[in-house]
């Protein structure tokens, strides 16, 4: 009996040792650059057809995504963002966009 004692608490030991060791190892996350997601946001906007003529500065930090620019109406801002939110490692919008008076 009490071998049997001695080798269930040596298995439990094992066991939680395992598991402790596993909770240790962390999954490798693919982290998008803010360079990376400055370049798409800017090439995204510059292509897209409603926006090809507008002048937005895109400043990335930690996938916060900062736009800054004068558009011309309210329909330009929409989809900027929009276009903006579709966009890999963008976490955050800070919309600096106003509109043309």
């Amino acid at each position: 009996m009490k071998t049997s004692f001695k080798h269930l608490t040596l298995g439990l030991i094992l066991v939680s040792a395992m598991t402790l060791a596993a909770c240790n190892k962390t999954t490798p996350t693919t982290e998008v650059k803010d360079i990376d997601v400055t370049t798409q946001v800017k090439t995204t906007l510059a292509s897209d057809p409603m926006l090809k003529d507008v002048d937005i500065t895109v400043i990335t930090l930690k996938g916060d995504v900062k736009l800054v620019g004068i558009l011309d109406n309210q329909s330009q801002i929409d989809h900027a963002l929009e276009v903006t939110r579709s966009i890999e490692g963008v976490h955050t919008i800070h919309d600096e966009l106003v509109i043309k008076k």
